[in-house]
């Protein structure tokens, strides 16, 4: 379930909308995987606490998400032959988990895996424009941006022995990479 709270506040000038709403966001049971028979990384041998199985694999609900989000726009109705909208979020997204799949590098310390969620994208803007043109034309066009999702840096072998290839460099944190940011602009010209 999530715990949630927003404060927002509006204001009105003519044909002008200003806005500005600062969320915070908590989950708590998200779902995560657990193998029941988990070797012992201290052992040399790996051995397992029931020998007569490798991966025992179960669903558990113990994960949990934190957000917090600034969100300013601004949208000018349409008047005097045209609008406009612009929105920006300035965001911070974590978990210790992903989804019900989700293998931790070490599921001995789940907190270790406290870092950015794959969505986690710090800034996000984006803005519009409707111009009425002569002959019943409107001109629109779009702009959305958003600055690199996360990734996580993996070694790609299983270094602890666990049966898993979730292991990271030593001192590298989960998601604690970033990709390219993403701009798109998209325009269209219609008429009635």
């Amino acid at each position: 379930y999530t715990e949630q709270a927003s404060v927002g506040m509006r204001q009105f000038r003519g044909h002008l909308t200003l806005t500005v709403d600062a969320v915070w966001a908590q989950g708590h049971n998200l779902l995560r995987t657990r193998d029941l028979n988990y070797p012992d990384l201290n052992d040399p041998n790996r051995r397992r606490p029931d020998p007569n199985f490798q991966v025992i694999t179960t669903r558990e609900t113990e994960g949990s998400s934190w957000y917090k989000a600034l969100q300013v726009g601004m949208q000018k109705r349409h008047f005097h032959r045209h609008s406009y909208a612009v929105a920006y979020t300035l965001s911070l997204s974590e978990r210790d988990t992903e989804d019900w799949e989700f293998v931790p590098q070490d599921q001995r310390d789940y907190a270790a895996e406290r870092g950015p969620s794959s969505s986690d994208v710090r800034h996000r803007l984006s803005a519009n424009v409707n111009l009425d043109l002569p002959f019943a034309l409107r001109f629109t066009a779009v702009i959305t941006a958003r600055s690199a999702l996360p990734y996580t840096i993996t070694i790609g072998f299983d270094d602890n022995r666990d049966n898993n290839f979730t292991d990271r460099p030593a001192g590298v944190g989960r998601n604690s990479a970033r990709g390219e940011d993403f701009w798109q602009a998209d325009a269209r010209l219609s008429r009635e």
